[in-house]
C-alpha cells in the first residue's frame, strides 16, 4: 500500500502534485492544518495536538470539504479524556517523538501497514509553514528522532524536500513500483 503524507512545510501543494504525478496514492494521510486546507478526502488525519482538531475540522467543513474519514492521535495524550474532546477512529503509540510528520510515518507503517510513504510539506526545516507564513524555529528540537528512526523507516518513506529528503533521498517512479 502507498500512501502520501501532507504537513505543514510551505510547499506541499506543489510537493503532492509532483508526487501525484509519479503514481495513484491508496491512502492520504493529512497532518495537523494540513487536513482543514486539502479540498480531496483525507483518509487519516494524523496529529499530537488532538486539542486542536474540533477547530480544523470546523475549518474543513467551512472550506466546503468532507470530513476526514479517520481521525488518529497518540496514545496517552491528555485530550482523549476530556469531555467534549474531539471524537478519534483510534490512537497509536508514539515511540519516535519527532514531530507530527514522524508520528504520521509511525501510523502509516504500524497501523495501516503501509509499504511506501511520501513526505510532502514535511521538510523539517526552519522554513515557513504554508498556513501562517512563519518559519518553524522549533524543528531543531524534533529532527534528533528521525535519525533514530531511520532503521526503521529507510526503505519505506521518502521524502520530497529539506532534511527529510536528504535523510531518505526523494522518490521515484520506480521505487514506488
Amino acid at each position: 500500500m502507498r500512501a502520501v503524507v501532507i504537513g505543514g512545510g510551505a510547499p506541499v501543494w506543489d510537493e503532492l502534485e509532483q508526487a501525484e504525478s509519479l503514481c495513484d496514492f491508496d491512502l492520504l494521510i493529512a497532518i495537523n492544518d494540513a487536513g482543514a486546507k486539502y479540498p480531496g478526502i483525507v483518509d487519516y488525519w494524523v496529529t499530537l495536538h488532538p486539542e486542536k482538531l474540533g477547530i480544523w475540522a470546523k475549518q474543513r467543513q467551512e472550506n466546503g470539504f468532507a470530513p476526514a474519514r479517520h481521525h488518529v492521535a497518540h496514545e496517552d495524550n491528555t485530550h482523549a479524556a476530556r469531555r467534549n474532546a474531539f471524537p478519534l477512529s483510534f490512537m497509536v503509540p508514539y515511540t519516535w517523538p519527532g514531530s507530527s510528520g514522524l508520528f504520521a510515518v509511525e501510523v502509516a507503517i504500524k497501523k495501516l501497514g503501509c509499504e511506501k510513504i511520501v513526505l510532502c510539506g514535511v521538510p523539517m526545516t526552519a522554513t515557513p509553514h504554508f498556513f501562517d507564513n512563519v518559519n518553524w524555529d522549533a524543528v531543531a528540537g524534533f529532527w534528533d528522532a528521525w535519525p533514530i528512526a531511520y532503521p526503521h523507516i529507510k526503505d519505506k518513506v521518502r521524502s520530497m524536500s529539506g532534511r527529510t529528503k536528504e535523510l531518505l533521498g526523494a522518490p521515484s517512479r520506480a521505487w514506488l513500483e
